[in-house]
């Protein structure tokens, strides 16, 4: 399931966190951009409405907390 969800939102980039891997997709025409990641227990999507640097990304990422 995780797969296909990065496939929907056409994620090509994929960086390692400490919650695991996040796939990223970027909307050039829009200049924004797409996260999704899964947890054990979650399919966890999140928005940007700007392009984000790698960095911010996995520091965003890495910093979610989430309820189990």
């Amino acid at each position: 399931m995780f797969k296909k969800a990065a496939e929907a939102i056409n994620a090509k980039h994929s960086l390692d966190t400490t919650k695991g891997t996040v796939y990223i997709a970027t909307n050039d025409k829009f200049n924004t951009q797409m996260a999704v990641l899964q947890t054990k227990t979650q399919l966890v999507f999140v928005q940007s409405n700007v392009v984000l640097d790698d960095y911010f990304w996995v520091k965003y990422i890495n910093n979610l907390k989430f309820s189990s």
